[in-house]
């Protein structure tokens, strides 16, 4: 079996769809690796193949790396005569008993190929069939074949085979909740997210939660995924979505009298959990297009040294603004979020919470002006970084796969108990307008009432 890119494409190929072709015809009585179809898109640039001898190391690299030991069920510790078993042993039991269709991923690469050369091994892909027209995908990517879409297109290729040569109705994907990673790359394929299954997985002899999302044979095979929230800059000012390095900060902010006065709904003894969970909650809700939740950061005071992690300071503006005065760049100093994006209203809420370490320096205000004036689309130049890794200059404020100018949301409500003139300031300072008061509606850490006053601003308004 040849195995470059210059003889991938047979003699006889398949076309099952525009860009996909397939050397072997189903039905075909082969054997392992021959009963493995090599499924190539030429556009995408991503062939599925044969497992091979060659690709040992790299899948030893790929399965002991500390992210895929994390979130699969794959052995660990794992070693080359693993990897060796799986694919001189498992792989072909696996395909030629009808079990499972499993496949090498590989990038096209054109100069290799024009130098007759091989490439390398990527990932795998397999799916899983049953007797009842249903199937399982399953799928990895080594470490240096991550974030470039790689999986998406492979699965792709995956699923028609599935669909359009195995006859498959239905294809189920599982993962252990918090990988969000192979989410992102279910909802890209189409996978409609239906839930949590709670210690359905088996993980190295504990049982853990999975998710699970199904695609159909009828449905399109078209992404599913949202919008990504995007990263927004605006004069040293940086709202980002949360990382789990921000955990220490959240507890610091969240435990804070200050915040547990004002918050009442947070927990009275918040711990790292609790800012954990909070972490995740962002999370779910940029997955199901519910809510999204930045971190206030800044771009830093050169004065003010590196960051904990070693990142070094960089200037803020041009200016010097004191509001930047002793903070180090990226870290945390607040939440700030958007709530009611896919309600179908196009009227969202805005909230808010300041770290002690901000609080007095005017950067919630100008947070939360940068944050009301890209979702109403009235921005005056917000840099917006996509996922893509791109930076816009807009002046409505563009996230990846959001229509150009195209605002999130027609008005934006900002509810603050009457008693905290700072918060007030905040909401005002966005450019909202007060409309009214809400009676005793508002429990404080206390467990006193307060009357909530309601601000709003609309689009065209600001």
């Amino acid at each position: 079996m040849q195995n470059t890119l210059n003889d991938l494409v047979g003699p006889i190929p398949i076309r099952l769809n525009p860009r996909m072709t397939t050397r072997h015809p189903p039905g075909t009585e082969l054997r392992w690796p021959d009963s493995v179809p090599t499924l190539i898109d030429p556009e995408r640039r991503v062939l599925l193949r044969a497992h091979r001898p060659a690709d040992v190391p790299r899948v030893v690299e790929m399965c002991t790396d500390p992210e895929f030991v994390r979130w699969t069920t794959t052995p660990h510790p794992y070693r080359i005569a693993d990897a060796t078993s799986f694919i001189n042993d498992f792989v072909p039991n696996e395909v030629d008993t009808g079990r499972s269709m499993i496949w090498a991923i590989e990038a096209i690469d054109t100069a290799s190929a024009a130098a007759g050369g091989t490439a390398q091994f990527c990932g795998s892909v397999e799916i899983r069939l049953q007797d009842d027209g249903r199937g399982e995908i399953a799928f990895g990517l080594h470490p240096d074949a991550r974030a470039q879409g790689l999986l998406r297109r492979a699965g792709r290729l995956a699923l028609d085979w599935a669909f359009d040569v195995a006859g498959l109705q239905a294809v189920v994907w599982r993962a252990k909740v918090g990988n969000w990673g192979s989410r992102h790359a279910a909802a890209a394929l189409g996978f409609r997210f239906e839930g949590v299954r709670r210690a359905e997985m088996n993980q190295r002899g504990e049982l853990v939660d999975s998710w699970t999302a199904t695609v159909l044979a009828d449905d399109p095979r078209t992404s599913v995924a949202p919008p990504r929230q995007p990263t927004l800059h605006r004069d040293g000012v940086v709202l980002r979505p949360f990382q789990d390095r921000d955990v220490p900060r959240i507890v610091e902010a969240c435990a804070d009298p200050i915040s547990q006065y004002w918050l009442a709904a947070l927990p009275r003894d918040y711990s790292v959990e609790h800012a954990k969970g909070f972490v995740e909650l962002g999370r779910e809700g940029a997955a199901i297009f519910d809510q999204w939740i930045w971190c206030i950061t800044t771009a830093g005071d050169p004065d003010a040294g590196p960051a904990s992690d070693g990142r070094a300071a960089e200037p803020a503006n041009q200016l010097g603004d004191q509001r930047f005065k002793g903070l180090v760049p990226d870290e945390c100093l607040g939440a700030i979020s958007i709530r009611g994006l896919a309600d179908g209203s196009e009227a969202g809420e805005l909230g808010y919470w300041t770290h002690p370490a901000a609080r007095g320096r005017g950067l919630t205000s100008a947070a939360a002006r940068v944050l009301a004036d890209f979702a109403l689309g009235e921005t005056a130049r917000t840099e917006v970084d996509t996922a893509g890794g791109n930076t816009e200059q807009t002046a409505a404020g563009v996230a990846e796969g959001m229509p150009d100018a195209d605002p999130l949301l027609r008005s934006l409500m900002i509810r603050v108990a009457i008693g905290n003139p700072a918060s007030q300031a905040v909401a005002r300072r966005t450019g909202a307008r007060l409309i009214g008061c809400f009676p005793q509606t508002e429990q404080l850490g206390d467990g006193t009432w307060t009357d909530l006053l309601a601000y709003t601003r609309v689009r065209g308004t600001g």
